[in-house]
């Protein structure tokens, strides 16, 4: 089997959509901007072992957000789901040793969280000859003014290490950056 036995580096990438946006979260000429001008830092801090995951990223409600995804080695993204919502990733760029796509989606439906509280978002990628991957992240949800959002450390990216066996991903490493 070409999937089996083969370990996947996997890293993610969070951006925050300021506008350039359609409401179905298809990107505009303005989003494509290189600038950045369009685009606004996501932030994360650890919580220890209060919560189910370590880790928690703050996302505002009402906003849409760009995950990126770059595998190494190349992987075909058969299906996409993020919260439940089917996406259609596009391939942003690709060489021999990687391949990035890009997916958008929306907190339009969530609510402010509450304090003590953490949400789950839940990525479902269905990885071809590989296997499905299936994780979650951990999310605090903030109305847009709310200092709280960017308190703690910027995200760069989250690295994650993933092993390909039995037709199934697992994910072995999931380190924030």
């Amino acid at each position: 089997m070409a999937g089996g036995g083969k370990t996947l580096k996997i890293q993610l990438m969070l951006e925050k959509c300021t506008e350039g946006h359609e409401s179905n979260g298809t990107p505009t000429p303005a989003d494509n901007n290189e600038s950045g001008k369009s685009r606004k830092e996501v932030f994360y801090k650890g919580d220890g072992a209060r919560f189910d995951l370590d880790t928690t990223i703050k996302f505002n409600i009402n906003g849409t957000y760009e995950l990126s995804i770059i595998f190494r080695p190349v992987v075909r993204i058969e299906r996409m789901e993020i919260m439940g919502d089917v996406k259609t990733p596009s391939e942003k760029s690709r060489d021999l040793e990687s391949v990035t796509y890009v997916a958008y989606f929306d907190t339009k439906a969530k609510q402010n969280s509450k304090n003590g509280k953490r949400d789950k978002i839940h990525i479902f990628l269905d990885l071809g000859e590989y296997g499905p991957l299936n994780f979650d992240l951990q999310a605090k949800y903030y109305r847009e003014k709310d200092n709280h959002a960017v308190w703690g450390n910027q995200l760069h990216h989250i690295d994650l290490e993933a092993f390909c066996s039995g037709g199934e991903v697992k994910i072995s490493k999931m380190l924030f950056w």
